[in-house]
């Protein structure tokens, strides 16, 4: 399996928590990413607030 090169700054979209709710699709800028404990953070674009998603549920929005 070929490892992801992710790149802060661009948008992205995962499943992770926004708020309160969780198991959601989040899409918006990437802020931050962690491999090794498979999570990220996005800056949603709809609440422009910082949600936590599984790092490997990220897909990269053209």
């Amino acid at each position: 399996m070929e490892a992801k090169e992710l790149e802060i700054g661009k948008i992205y979209s995962g499943v992770g928590y926004c708020g309160m709710t969780k198991d959601i699709e989040v899409t918006g800028k990437l802020i931050s990413a962690n491999k090794m404990h498979n999570g990220a953070e996005i800056l949603c674009e709809k609440r422009n607030i910082p949600c936590a998603v599984w790092y490997r549920s990220l897909k990269k929005i053209k």
